[in-house]
């Protein structure tokens, strides 16, 4: 009767191993599946359709904003297989900072009109690292960076324009500079 009894126990416990087996190799193939679809032609072109609608504020050239926006959803495309919900909203606000700093076009040329609540933050992450060789300390780069804000917002209160005049940015710099 013992041999029987481990025999049966061996059995149960042989196909609770093959149940979890299978249910692993499911999960695993339904995510795989899943990711590599992600990127079908409605989802590029919803992507597509939000960034172009979500940069009317910024960029004003239509033809300038058409391009910016398919060159992003590409990035994000070679850069997220798994799509936008891959990563975390910050993580995606990082990236499309970083990818929107790379963009080769001609927005340096078009005006664009940045909320301050946007913008604020990005300004003075990339002035920091700007001033970073002149302004090693970094107590006195953030300073500095935030005396250029408020000098900015005296001529911008509402909204940053750029390309921002190099007279202004002289201007402001020369009033922020450290003693």
């Amino acid at each position: 009767m013992l041999p029987k009894y481990i025999n049966l126990r061996h059995q149960k416990s042989g196909m609770k191993k093959l149940f979890i087996i299978l249910l692993g190799l499911l999960i695993i193939t339904s995510c795989k599946r899943k990711n590599a679809n992600v990127w079908t032609k409605q989802y590029e072109q919803n992507a597509y359709d939000s960034m172009y609608v979500s940069m009317k504020p910024y960029i004003k050239d239509d033809a300038e904003r058409k391009a910016f926006a398919a060159w992003v959803i590409k990035k994000f495309k070679a850069t997220l297989p798994g799509g936008m919900e891959s990563i975390s909203p910050d993580s995606l606000h990082i990236l499309a900072v970083k990818v929107g700093r790379e963009y080769p076009g001609n927005l340096a040329k078009a005006k664009t009109v940045l909320p301050w609540s946007t913008a604020e933050k990005s300004f003075k992450e990339g002035m920091e690292k700007e001033v970073s060789k002149t302004f090693p300390d970094k107590k006195v780069r953030e300073k500095f960076c935030d005396c250029l804000v408020a000098q900015l917002k005296k001529t911008y209160p509402d909204s940053l324009v750029t390309p921002i005049p190099d007279s202004l940015v002289k201007n402001a710099a020369s009033i922020c500079k450290p003693m």
